[in-house]
C-alpha cells in the first residue's frame, strides 16, 4: 500500500521498467538519419521506439557512417511513429527500400503506400510505385495550368474546395503541396472575378419584391449573397443547453462545427458550444450553396439562425451520442472563424498515445474528452458543497514549501532565491496548523511527486482534496469518508445524469457500509487467493507494501469499496498516531475502489508533543524546519484526524476509464510536460 496522498502513492519503478537503451550504440544509427538533438535525445528514452527505429533503419541498410539525407531520415522516423505495425514485414521493407532509394519522397506517398500495405497480401515494387505515384515528376509550370483547368472546370469553387480537388486528383496529388495551395487561392479568384456579374436591381424590380418568390441562388455564390430574411421573426440568441425550452422558436446559436455530414441535398452540422451539442440542417440552394459549404470545415466557429424542431421519438443526432434531442432548420449563416484543412492530419485513428498527448489542445474538443473535463467540474462542486454544508473552511496553503510530508525520494527540488525548497507533497501539515483557527478546514490544490512511476494511475502533478478535522476519533473519521463519498456521488449523478451515463452507464452509489479490513487480513486475503507480491514473484509477507496490481486484484475480488486499515508504523509517514491496544500499526485507511484501488488515504494524527519528538527521531527528520507544525503540540493540542484525496482517481473509479492522464486538462508525468 501506498502513503497518504493518493495521488502517486509509493510504488517501485522496477515493476514497470522497460529494459535499458544501449545509447552508445544506438546513438550513432539515430544520428546517421540526420534526426535532430531534442528527437534523438527523446527516443533513446523510449526503449519500444528506439528497437523500432533501429530495425527500420538496419532493414533499410542505412550506413551510420555515410548516413542519409534527413528528408529521408524524417520519413523513416514517420514509419516508426505512425505506422508501427501496418502490413507484412516484407511489405514494410519494400517501403524502405522506396525510401531509401529516393522514390518515396514525401509523406502523402508514405500514406499511399501504407493504405496499400495494410490491405494485406504480396505488395510488389511494381504496385508501389503506381499506388505512391512514382516517376511523376511535375514542373511548376504544369502543375499551375493543370489547376488552372480544374478551376475553369469548377468556377464555384472557393479556394480551399479547390485544394481538395487537387489532393484527390490522380497526378496533382503528388506535386509540391505548398505550391499547389498558391495556385489554389490564385486560380480561384481569377474563377470568381470572371463569373457573372450580380445584376443590380432596378426600381421596378424593387417595388415587387415581396410579392415575388425567393431569388435563386447566384452562380458563385459568397457569404455576403446570404443575408437574414428581414420577413422572419426576431432569432433569440440562445446557448445549446437552452434550446430545449424553446421548441418551435426561431433561435441564434455560436460554436463550433464538431461534425460535417453530407446526404444527397442535405448536410448535417454537428454544432458544439462547450455546453452541449445540436444537429443543424442546411438545405436548399443559398443556405446549403456548394460554393458556401466548401469553406465549412471541422472546428470552425459558426453563427446560425434557424427554428428548433423536436427529434422524432427514438430519434436522435446522428453524430454525437449527448446531442439534444433537437435540430436546427437552418436559414441563415456565417463562419466566425475560418479552420484548416491540416486540422484531419494533426490526429489521426493511428496517431500514437505521444502524439495525442502532444495535440491534447485540439484532443480536448471531442467529445469524452470534454465530458470528462465537465464531470471533472461538477465533481468538484459537489464536494465544496458538501464540505461547505458539514462547516468546513477552505483555505489556500503554499505549494512551495521548505519540509517533507511523505519522504524525500519524490520530492521535486527548486533554487527558491538562493535556498533550497521543494515542490508540496501535501497540504496536510498546514492545514492542521489552521483547524484552531477555523475550525474543520480543507483545500483543493496541486500536489507533486518526483517518483519515476509509470503506471495508469500515476502522476507527477495532481489535484489533491485535503481535509483535516479536530476533536475526532478514527470512528468519526471513517463515518466522514463513508458519507462524503456515498453523499457526492449520489449528488453529481442527481446534477449530471447524462454525463456520467454517457461516461460510465454501469456506475452507481456505492452501498454501505464499505469492508473494513486490516491491513494484516489484506496480506492473508492476498495469499490464500494466491494473488503474489509483483516486486519478489512470492507470496506477501508482513511489512510489505501491496503495489499497484496485486491491489486492483484485490478489489476485483471484493467488488466492493474497502476501509484498508492500521498499517504497520514503519510503512506510513511519520505524523500518523499509533492506538493504544497496538503499538506497532497506525490509526490509518486507505479507500480502494474496484478498477482503481486507492483513491483516498488518511489517518489520525500524532497529538502529543513528545510522541511527535520521537517520530522525528524515528525517521532521522530535523524538527526544527517544522517548528511550527511542533508548535500545535505546545499550544492547546487536541485529537484530530485527516485525509487526502486524489480527483483524478476518483474520476478514474466513476467513469471506469483505464487511465489517470485521461482525467486530466494537460497531464504532467515522466517524460511529459508540453504542452
Amino acid at each position: 500500500m501506498a502513503t497518504e496522498s493518493t495521488a502517486t502513492p509509493t510504488a517501485t519503478t522496477a515493476a514497470t521498467a522497460t529494459p535499458a537503451v544501449n545509447t552508445a550504440e544506438h546513438r550513432p544509427i539515430l544520428e546517421a538519419l540526420h534526426l535532430d538533438k531534442k528527437r534523438i535525445d527523446d527516443t533513446l528514452r523510449n526503449p519500444k521506439l528506439t528497437s523500432d527505429l533501429v530495425e527500420i533503419a538496419q532493414a533499410a541498410k542505412v550506413d551510420a557512417a555515410t548516413g542519409v539525407p534527413k528528408e529521408i531520415g524524417n520519413l523513416l522516423y514517420s514509419i516508426a511513429t505512425e505506422y508501427p505495425a501496418t502490413g507484412t514485414k516484407e511489405a514494410r521493407t519494400i517501403v524502405l527500400l522506396h525510401i531509401v532509394a529516393g522514390k518515396i519522397t514525401s509523406k502523402a506517398q508514405l500514406l499511399a503506400a501504407f493504405e496499400l500495405c495494410g490491405k494485406g497480401g504480396v505488395v510488389s515494387a511494381e504496385q508501389l510505385d503506381v499506388q505512391c505515384g512514382v516517376g511523376v515528376n511535375l514542373t511548376q509550370p504544369q502543375m499551375d495550368e493543370a489547376v488552372k483547368q480544374l478551376a475553369e472546370a469548377n468556377p464555384t469553387a472557393a479556394p480551399s474546395a479547390l485544394f481538395k480537388l487537387i489532393k484527390a486528383h490522380t497526378t496533382l496529388k503528388w506535386g509540391d503541396m505548398a505550391f499547389l495551395k498558391k495556385c489554389a487561392d490564385a486560380h480561384a479568384k481569377v474563377a470568381e472575378q470572371h463569373a457573372p456579374a450580380k445584376a443590380k436591381p432596378t426600381a421596378a424590380s424593387t417595388t415587387t419584391t415581396a410579392a415575388a418568390p425567393k431569388a435563386k441562388a447566384p452562380a458563385t455564390m459568397r457569404f455576403e449573397d446570404l443575408v437574414e430574411d428581414p420577413a422572419l421573426p426576431a432569432a433569440v440568441r440562445a446557448d445549446i443547453l437552452e434550446c430545449g425550452k424553446m421548441q418551435g422558436k426561431r433561435v441564434r446559436v455560436f460554436g463550433w462545427v464538431h461534425h460535417i455530414r453530407t446526404q444527397k441535398s442535405v448536410t448535417f452540422v454537428d454544432l458544439r458550444d462547450g455546453q452541449g451539442f445540436l444537429q443543424c440542417v442546411l438545405t436548399g440552394p443559398r443556405v446549403a450553396s456548394e460554393a458556401l459549404l466548401a469553406q465549412l470545415l471541422r472546428e470552425s466557429s459558426v453563427e446560425l439562425t434557424g427554428v428548433l424542431n423536436h427529434l422524432p421519438e427514438g430519434k436522435r443526432a446522428a453524430g454525437v451520442a449527448t446531442a439534444q434531442p433537437l435540430e436546427l432548420i437552418v436559414d441563415w449563416w456565417r463562419i466566425v472563424g475560418k479552420s484548416d484543412v491540416d486540422l484531419e492530419k494533426i490526429v489521426q485513428p493511428d496517431s500514437t498515445v505521444p502524439q495525442r498527448f502532444d495535440q491534447r489542445h485540439i484532443i480536448v474538443r471531442g467529445e469524452r474528452t470534454s465530458a470528462v473535463l465537465k464531470l471533472r467540474s461538477v465533481v468538484m462542486q459537489c464536494f465544496r458543497e458538501y464540505l461547505f454544508a458539514h462547516k468546513f473552511t477552505e483555505v489556500t496553503p503554499p505549494t512551495i514549501v521548505q519540509t517533507q510530508c511523505e519522504g524525500g525520494s519524490d520530492l521535486f527540488e527548486m533554487n527558491y532565491f538562493g535556498e533550497k525548497a521543494y515542490m508540496t507533497q501535501s497540504s496536510q501539515l498546514y492545514l492542521e496548523t489552521v483547524i484552531p483557527a477555523v475550525g474543520p478546514t480543507f483545500c483543493v490544490l496541486p500536489s507533486f511527486r518526483a517518483e519515476q512511476s509509470r503506471t495508469p494511475r500515476h502522476l507527477a502533478e495532481y489535484t489533491h482534496m485535503e481535509a483535516e478535522m479536530p476533536f475526532i476519533v478514527f470512528e468519526d473519521l471513517l463515518a466522514h469518508l463513508e458519507d462524503t463519498i456515498c453523499t457526492v456521488c449520489a449528488a453529481v449523478l442527481e446534477r449530471a445524469p447524462q454525463l456520467v451515463k454517457y461516461l460510465n452507464p454501469n456506475f452507481e452509489v456505492p452501498v454501505r457500509p464499505f469492508k473494513r479490513m486490516t491491513y494484516r487480513e489484506a496480506i492473508n486475503f492476498c495469499n490464500e487467493h494466491h494473488i503474489i507480491n509483483t516486486e519478489t514473484q512470492l507470496p506477501f509477507e508482513y511489512g510489505q507494501d501491496i503495489t499497484e496490481k496485486p491491489e486492483r486484484e484485490m478489489c476485483a475480488l471484493i467488488g466492493k469499496p474497502i476501509f484498508l486499515m492500521r498499517f504497520p508504523v514503519e510503512m506510513k509517514a511519520f505524523y500518523m498516531k499509533r492506538p493504544a491496544d497496538d503499538r506497532s500499526v497506525t490509526e490509518s485507511v486507505d479507500v480502494l475502489m474496484p478498477g482503481v484501488g486507492e483513491i483516498v488515504g488518511g489517518s489520525m494524527r500524532i497529538d502529543d508533543y513528545d510522541e511527535l519528538m520521537a517520530a522525528y527521531a524515528r525517521n532521522k527528520l530535523d524538527p526544527s524546519p517544522y517548528y511550527w507544525f511542533t508548535d500545535q503540540r505546545k499550544y492547546g493540542t487536541c485529537p484530530h484526524g485527516g485525509y487526502g484525496l486524489g480527483v483524478e482517481r476518483f474520476l478514474m473509479w466513476m467513469t471506469a476509464d483505464p487511465h489517470i492522464r485521461n482525467m486530466c486538462l494537460y497531464p504532467r508525468h515522466i517524460q511529459r510536460c508540453t504542452p
